[in-house]
């Protein structure tokens, strides 16, 4: 073969993606050895069942209790890395409770997908088409792809929740479109009438916006601003321990 008909390129994506994979497939085997799940090499039961120390080792039945005092996260790992196999979160829960983790949880499928999607945001795991699998499983073009797409999605979600909270404030600070029918001629011109209103019932004396809020059974943010305005305007007089009262009318001077 010319070497002007080889793609060094290609070559070398697919190299990198199988050192990935084995990159992970041996990490996590390191990881279930260190801690016993899967018994010792030099054990009779291993070798048999695994190929021998050299061979080459593939999909893999954990035995009971093999989870026993492993964290969830943990135990999802060496599960998938066992299984070799993508799987659905209710699948990995009932896996995983099986081979003897522990959880006084109820909802038990809520705490696996939960931890999955922690998984997926650390690069441990990856949500495939057909299920949730280690991340290493994927070469690095289609690990790219799942992660743009998980990322566009949170961003929209993000989004969609901004514009929810923004929505709110204009609804709270007073802009729904008005409802048809008459409006009570009870009702107060505006705000500032209402505290100008009743500073002038209790005239002379130094009122907080607290016992003002309390008293017309509005909200204090709303309080402290319009009586602020109301100071601005001259209408009010701040006192200096952050109480307001009325003040009295100047009185006219006559013309000399």
């Amino acid at each position: 073969m010319a070497l002007e008909n080889i793609n060094y390129a290609a070559m070398l994506a697919d190299m990198k993606a199988k050192r990935a994979a084995l990159d992970s497939s041996i990490s996590a085997l390191e990881t279930a050895l260190a801690s016993g799940a899967l018994g010792q090499p030099s054990d009779p039961s291993f070798v048999a069942e695994n190929g021998g120390a050299s061979g080459s080792i593939g999909p893999m039945d954990l035995p009971s209790g093999a989870l026993l005092g492993k964290s969830v996260p943990v135990a999802i790992k060496l599960y998938l890395e066992a299984t070799k196999r993508k799987q659905s979160p209710q699948e990995i829960a009932t896996a995983i409770r099986e081979l003897g983790v522990e959880s006084t949880s109820s909802n038990f499928n809520t705490i696996v997908a939960t931890t999955l999607k922690r998984l997926r945001i650390s690069g441990d795991v990856l949500r495939f088409k057909d299920g949730w699998g280690l991340s290493g499983w994927a070469p690095p073009s289609l690990r790219n792809s799942l992660e743009s797409s998980r990322t566009e999605k949170a961003a929209k979600k993000k989004r969609k929740a901004s514009a929810k909270r923004k929505k709110d404030f204009k609804v709270a600070g007073g802009s729904v479109p008005n409802k048809p029918g008459p409006k009570p001629e009870s009702k107060p011109a505006g705000m500032e009438a209402q505290l100008e209103a009743h500073f002038a019932a209790h005239p002379n004396q130094e009122i907080t916006c607290q016992s003002v809020a309390d008293a017309l059974g509005l909200k204090i943010q709303t309080v402290n601003f319009v009586c602020g305005k109301l100071a601005y305007k001259g209408k009010l007089e701040k006192i200096a321990t952050g109480k307001y009262r009325a003040l009295k009318p100047q009185p006219m001077q006559k013309a000399g």
